[in-house]
């Protein structure tokens, strides 16, 4: 069962997943890169861990360097191949001379002279591709880095970058970290340049009474989006999609944003694509969807010790959606006690419709956070977050928290402070927001216009 993840609406970030092409790529050892044989593997690795970035070459977005930096006190050097900078991120590939076994990472500090430095710091992170996902070609390690693209002080991205510097700039070989010089270079990036085109659609798809209503399709070459609007049974509310996009070109990308637009309308987000599709398939996989439903259950925290003290509980609290709730453990040490929940579907639930578990959100912080929506839109979202708790001592004083988190299988935890547990006999917890999955069994298809 999916674990989805909260972020004032949902966010669900699903992996990417990272596919080599097995009769392309050769492993040196089992501890270390995969050699290609050509440039044409290198460019094929590169665009299975870019989407978008073949498309993006052939309309001109990518620029290609040949810049090549001694590595002071080496006999290696570092080169700078490409740089693909768009609105949502700037992918950055290089290489370095290869040493077996010697992995090298690079940092650096990206920005321009027009934006303060001083108040600006973009560093490189890597993304779907950590730092042994790279591959040896020719005795060079080619690899990937992001950074985010440039904005104002005030916050406003850039539309407009003619040049970029990489500064305060290192590479690091085992435990040595070598200094380089800065690197200057020409982008003239232009928001303008970017092929945005968007088209409307009109499906409805019922999932359990709930219906989905597909409205657009937006193709961009820095990222891809569908708008649907969800109309719900009762008082659920849409707190995340799980699903993939297929195109007739075989592409295939994972749904990984979903935005309220306010008015049960939302956009899921998606990598773009290689190749412009005649026709997509969006394969739904599950939704998941809050409700007003709530329990409660207490424990005693009498016997509360620093001693690091772990409690199989496994009580039945509740049975919702014909999904069992129990109280499954109470952790104690020198920090508190933390108690885990763990939801497991009952022998009679066809495997449709269940409750699984996310990371909670503790009340004061969701009331804090309610208190200062000013817009339908924001209580919209706010109303998506699951797993609201309420905890309280016997006094009716409210609980202090320390770490909250979820998993392995269907299980959630929140921890409580010592200084609260040791003033209290009887921890009282309500559960409002509970967040259901259901799976979805049919497939939906649009032919594309240009």
């Amino acid at each position: 069962m999916s674990k989805p993840w909260m972020n004032t609406i949902v966010v669900l970030v699903l992996l990417v997943s990272f596919v080599l092409v097995t009769n392309k790529l050769t492993k040196l050892n089992e501890h270390d890169l995969h050699e290609v044989r050509n440039w044409e593997d290198v460019k094929s690795w590169q665009y299975e861990q870019t989407p978008g970035l073949l498309r993006a070459e052939e309309l001109g977005l990518a620029k290609n360097y040949d810049i090549t930096i001694p590595i002071e006190g080496t006999s290696k050097t570092f080169e700078l191949n490409e740089i693909w900078y768009n609105k949502n991120t700037v992918y950055i590939f290089y290489s370095v001379d290869y040493e077996k076994n010697h992995i090298p990472t690079i940092n650096f500090h990206f920005g321009t002279e027009v934006v303060d430095s001083r108040n600006y710091v973009n560093r490189p992170y890597s993304g779907n591709v950590s730092p042994d996902e790279g591959v040896v070609y020719k005795g060079r390690y080619y690899h990937r880095v992001q950074v985010n693209p440039i904005y104002n002080e005030e916050q406003e991205f850039v539309e407009e970058v003619e040049q970029a510097f990489l500064k305060e700039f290192t590479v690091r070989i085992d435990e040595k970290t070598y200094e380089l010089e800065p690197i200057t270079v020409q982008l003239d990036y232009q928001l303008s340049n970017e092929e945005e085109v968007e088209f409307a659609l009109d499906k409805e798809q019922v999932v359990k009474g709930h219906t989905i209503t597909w409205k657009s399709m937006f193709i961009g070459t820095s990222h891809n989006a569908l708008g649907f609007s969800f109309e719900p049974l009762s008082s659920y509310v849409l707190s995340g999609v799980q699903a993939r996009v297929e195109t007739d070109h075989g592409e295939e990308r994972t749904i990984y944003t979903m935005n309220s637009l306010g008015d049960k309308h939302y956009s899921l987000s998606f990598d773009p694509f290689n190749v412009y599709p005649t026709a997509i398939t969006i394969k739904t996989e599950n939704i998941h969807l809050t409700d007003d439903q709530r329990f409660s259950f207490e424990f005693n925290v009498e016997d509360f010790t620093i001693e690091t003290t772990d409690k199989k509980v496994h009580t039945l609290l509740e049975t919702i959606q014909e999904t069992d709730i129990f109280l499954e453990r109470l952790f104690y040490d020198d920090r508190g006690v933390m108690f885990e929940l763990l939801l497991k579907p009952t022998p009679t639930n066809d495997g449709n419709q269940y409750l699984v578990a996310t990371t909670p959100t503790v009340y004061g912080e969701y009331e804090h956070r309610l208190g200062e929506a000013k817009t339908p839109k924001e209580e919209e979202r706010l109303k998506a977050i699951p797993y609201i708790m309420h905890v309280t001592n016997e006094k009716g004083e409210i609980a202090s928290y320390g770490s909250r988190g979820s998993g392995p299988e269907e299980r959630m935890g929140l921890f409580l402070d010592r200084a609260f547990i040791e003033k209290s006999k009887t921890i009282r917890v309500e559960v409002s927001h509970l967040l259901h999955e259901i799976k979805v069994h049919e497939n939906v298809e649009f032919e594309i216009g240009k």
